[in-house]
């Protein structure tokens, strides 16, 4: 094995902590896109039914402030958690804007479509590299809702969950 090949797979075991992975990106400079590509693979920006409300629109706006400083992390995100209901439509629709290049897993989590998060829906369903959309409601849906999502859906997609709790 070679030394990208050993930071790689040592860094595997920090994935569930991103203070551990940043620490490492700044550690000397052949670290850092390793860590970096660890630090981004999965984006967490959901709540569900029953966790505090926490701040997603901060949460989301670091993460939007983080991307703009540098772009290049956008390709790294392979999967991404969201609540689309929980942000303001301006917060959400900045987050559309990033181009997810490497998006394969998408997880979305929502109790009531809001009239500005269906379309939204839409956009991330569509992503030609997504092959895993999974997704969490709580309130029964209206058909047309679903139809409009999977009219919309990536022709990569192999595997679609659609869960409501009892």
């Amino acid at each position: 094995m070679e030394i990208p090949e050993l930071l790689h797979y040592s860094l595997q075991y920090l994935d569930a902590c991103p203070a551990s992975l940043t620490a490492c990106a700044v550690v000397h400079r052949s670290w850092t896109f390793t860590a970096q590509s660890h630090l981004f693979r999965h984006v967490f920006l959901a709540i569900y039914w029953g966790d505090p409300d926490l701040d997603l629109d901060r949460r989301c706006s670091l993460l939007l402030t983080a991307l703009s400083a540098s772009p290049h992390l956008a390709r790294f995100v392979c999967s991404l958690e969201i609540t689309p209901e929980r942000l303001s439509s301006e917060v959400l629709e900045a987050l559309l804007n990033i181009p997810l290049a490497m998006l394969h897993t998408l997880y979305l989590a929502y109790a009531w479509p809001q009239n500005y998060t269906v379309p939204a829906m839409e956009r991330l369903v569509s992503i030609p590299t997504l092959q895993h959309v999974q997704i969490h409601y709580q309130h029964a849906e209206s058909p047309n809702t679903f139809q409009r999502l999977n009219r919309n859906l990536s022709p990569k997609i192999t595997k679609m969950e659609v869960f409501r709790p009892p």
